[in-house]
């Protein structure tokens, strides 16, 4: 289904396949403000838990995002425009490459923001 979607864009090109990438990183990078409120309500909830579970809960969906958040970074500190003189078939496979690694931050940073809005909605946090 991953690829499916992908290939339903049909970027064939290198101009094509590095947008579509660059599309879903901008969505996913707009995604990082919530991700940082989620946390910060989290750790106020936490800090006023009075339940051993809750806690964990809290500290569970507070790890997750912070590893979202992770994710993303780290594709970002890796990610390298293909360099101009490598063939075209190799900056091809580098963008499929890179787009699979960024659907697979997107599916964590939407879990994980996911999570944390069921416990806040759950347990009526502000």
């Amino acid at each position: 289904m991953i690829l499916g979607c992908f290939s339903c864009e049909k970027p064939n090109n290198l101009e094509q396949k590095a947008e579509a990438l660059m599309k879903i990183h901008d969505e996913e990078m707009a995604k990082m403000d919530m991700i940082f409120s989620l946390k910060k309500q989290l750790k106020l909830a936490k800090d006023s838990a009075t339940s051993e579970s809750l806690i964990q809960l809290y500290d569970k969906r507070i790890k997750s995002l912070e590893q979202a958040d992770e994710a993303m970074m780290e594709w970002m500190r890796n990610y390298k425009v293909p360099d101009i003189k490598e063939e075209e078939r190799v900056k091809l496979e580098y963008y499929d490459q890179e787009y699979q690694k960024m659907i697979q931050v997107k599916n964590l940073m939407n879990q994980s923001i996911d999570s944390a809005n069921i416990v806040i909605k759950q347990n009526q946090m502000p």
